[in-house]
């Protein structure tokens, strides 16, 4: 009866219910199902809906897919790697993607940048069709275009310009966004345990490494011995998954860490400051990281298992 918030591995949003407002889903694989009477955000690697949206839907995935019978109210944006429309969207469509593929109508105007677009038999866009491409758009037959249509080439010798279209560039981005939003969700909902870790790993970074380090290491021999008799199985498994649980949470602590101890050098204060804007600090450092060949990658592992080291002290004194 209000709105619904909902982050896991696999996120399914169905079984005939609905949402009486705003829905936000972050998840790897997103199922939605259902009728949402407000927006819908979706954040995932695989998205598929069917059903109806009240008003606008905004997806940032690396596949999605509006199945044939869904229909969005409102205007339908996505930054995705494949985008595949079989359902119908009232008003307009703005789409940054690898592939673009339309098969039902469109209200308003499109407005499209990818390496591929398709318009499929069943396409109808009432108003114009603007779209920029390395090639012309495949028009199948029975594909319509009510207004104008407007093309623009895309040369792709420039680096710049084939990042942002292909599936390498969405893959970036939604990295950085599911990482940010992970990591502001994550302090707001433990907000003094999250300035314990940061604390910890910036007093005692050394150590926190070791730790890590050890953690990394040792707990995977721990689990793979754990299997060698059948007692051991459930244990084992519960190893694996507090072992993937503490990875998790580790890596979205280490930019956390990050913009703390940026911040923390820039100001020349002695306290420790935790807030949305380290946090947004550490985020943007650890994106800049990925683009920096083997050393970028070594030192956002060495901040991971320091994060690591941390969040266990941490919670073993506790």
């Amino acid at each position: 009866l209000g709105d619904l918030l909902a982050i896991g591995t696999s996120v399914f949003v169905g079984g005939g219910n609905s949402v009486s407002d705003d829905a936000l889903v972050v998840g790897v694989d997103v199922n939605v199902v259902s009728t949402i009477k407000q927006d819908l955000r979706i954040v995932g690697w695989s998205t598929f809906f069917s059903g109806t949206v009240g008003k606008d839907m905004a997806v940032v995935s690396n596949n999605v897919r509006l199945l044939p019978a869904s229909t969005v109210m409102g205007d339908f944006l996505s930054a995705s790697g494949r985008v595949v429309l079989d359902g119908e969207v009232k008003r307009n469509v703005k789409i940054v993607a690898g592939e673009v593929e339309l098969n039902d109508k469109v209200g308003g105007n499109v407005d499209i940048t990818a390496d591929h677009v398709v318009l499929g038999p069943n396409a109808l866009i009432t108003g114009n069709l603007v779209y920029s491409s390395s090639n012309p758009a495949t028009v199948q037959e029975g594909a319509k275009v009510l207004g104008e249509t407007q093309y623009k080439k895309i040369e792709t010798s420039s680096r710049a310009q084939k990042i942002l279209p292909t599936l390498w560039g969405t893959w970036m981005l939604i990295n950085l966004i599911v990482l940010l939003l992970s990591a502001l969700i994550l302090h707001g909902v433990l907000r003094d345990v999250s300035v314990r870790f940061v604390t910890t790993a910036i007093k005692h970074f050394g150590w926190s490494f070791v730790r890590g380090f050890l953690l990394f290491v040792a707990a995977p021999v721990a689990i793979l011995l754990s299997f060698l008799t059948f007692v051991g199985i459930p244990f084992g498994i519960l190893g694996i998954a507090l072992y993937v649980v503490f990875l998790i949470i580790a890596t979205v602590y280490a930019p956390i860490m990050i913009g703390s101890i940026i911040y923390r050098l820039t100001v020349k204060q002695e306290a420790i400051t935790v807030n949305w804007k380290t946090i947004l600090l550490g985020v943007a450092v650890v994106a800049a990281a990925s683009y920096v060949p083997y050393l970028g990658t070594v030192l956002k592992f060495v901040f991971i298992l320091v994060s690591l080291g941390s969040v266990y002290q941490v919670l073993f004194d506790k």
